[in-house]
């Protein structure tokens, strides 16, 4: 606020962001290994439940599936050695891949 009562908007907006991307850096540190973890169950239970329901004629979505569990098995060991933010990014990663199976799987694979 200082800064950019000062006229200088550009410097404060980066500090802004600066102190932003702190703030989110402390809280992952400080309670993100809980948060990793339930959302590393929930990927993991989406896709034994999707796995149970697709056809293994499905080629392409069981690939994009072995994928989604590759990346929880990064995301696994980057928790266990409390690296949340490479763990997160496995997640997000498998997240991801887990829509593509999704959208592969059509009705059957929801």
């Amino acid at each position: 606020e200082q800064i950019a009562g000062e006229g200088n908007a550009n410097a404060a907006m980066q500090a802004l962001q600066s102190a932003h991307k702190l703030a989110l850096q402390a809280s992952q540190e400080c309670g993100g290994g809980d948060q990793v973890e339930r959302r590393y169950e929930k990927i993991r239970t989406d896709a034994d439940r999707i796995r149970e329901k697709i056809g293994s004629d499905n080629e392409a979505a069981q690939t994009l599936l072995e994928r989604v569990y590759e990346q929880l098995d990064l995301a696994r060991g980057y928790i266990d050695n409390d690296q949340i933010q490479a763990a997160s990014a496995a997640l997000r990663a498998a997240q991801l891949t887990l829509r593509e199976v999704r959208n592969l799987a059509g009705p059957e694979g929801l």
